[in-house]
């Protein structure tokens, strides 16, 4: 079951994906033009990491409050 606590943090987790997904369109933007250093590189995998962790944890609750709406 889906907490209260986790259902609001919710909007802020969409909120920081969405911000998560802006900075990597901007940087394959910059990419396609300039390249990518190593450094930018990493940065660029460390968001893909955060976002793939953020839309699963997403997806885990989206999944627990689908599972308790139906059980009632």
């Amino acid at each position: 079951m889906v907490s209260k606590r986790e259902r609001a943090a919710q909007p802020t987790v969409k909120s920081a994906i969405n911000e998560l997904n802006k900075q990597q369109h901007e940087a394959l933007e910059r990419a396609t033009f300039v390249g990518m250093n190593a450094e930018e590189t990493a940065e660029y995998d460390d968001r893909a990491g955060r976002i793939n962790r953020l839309q699963r944890t997403v997806n885990k609750q989206s999944a627990e409050r689908i599972a308790d709406h139906e059980s009632k």
